[in-house]
């Protein structure tokens, strides 16, 4: 097990903030940190469990960069600020990502799903607020798989596009989101897939 907990990491355009690579054992847990501006994203994680909890991730601007990006295994975020990224928050292949009590806002995408591989990647957001994005949820797919989005109780306002799903994924609603104020809260030929809560 990995615990990072109080740390401030201010970058100057270089790699990653914290990287835990692909085959990582043990869970890893990252507290009450702050990671800011770095070239390649923020939080990059492929250990089998990871936790972000009460972390700001901010200020991850180049055309490449993830706020926090999860390549593999289960993880949870919870009570963090993810803003001001090119990509906020992104479930890739292999991935099962729950992100609840959270804000993210002002991203070019919020957060997405994104397969770069035939796998799949599983996102469910309760509980956050999606303002001031570009994109404010993508479910998307990059070489075929299998990615879906679960939205529970979420406020999804003032993005450009509040809600997007790609050719091939599903985007599930328990029907009790906040979607509007947006340019466009559902983008051309995005569907809802209710769900029934239970």
């Amino acid at each position: 097990m990995v615990t990072l907990r109080n740390l401030v990491l201010i970058g100057a355009g270089s790699t990653e903030g914290i990287q835990i690579p692909v085959g990582q054992s043990g869970a890893v847990h990252i507290i009450d940190c702050l990671v800011s501006g770095f070239g390649s994203g923020g939080i990059v994680s492929g250990a089998p469990q990871t936790d972000v909890d009460h972390c700001i991730v901010i200020d991850h601007t180049n055309s490449v960069a993830i706020g926090v990006d999860f390549a593999a295994g289960k993880a949870r975020v919870t009570n963090s600020l993810i803003a001001n990224n090119n990509v906020g928050l992104e479930a890739a292949d292999g991935s099962s990502v729950v992100v609840t009590n959270s804000s993210i806002s002002g991203n070019v995408i919020g957060a997405e799903t994104r397969l770069f591989s035939i796998a799949s990647a599983d996102l469910a957001l309760d509980r956050c607020t999606i303002s001031g994005n570009g994109t404010g949820v993508l479910a998307g797919t990059m070489a075929g798989g299998t990615a879906a989005v679960r939205l529970s109780s979420n406020l999804i306002s003032y993005n450009t596009t509040g809600v997007q799903a790609d050719a091939g994924t599903t985007i599930f609603s328990y029907g009790n989101n906040n979607i509007s104020g947006n340019s466009f809260d559902l983008a051309a030929g995005t569907t809802l897939s209710p769900v029934m809560q239970r």
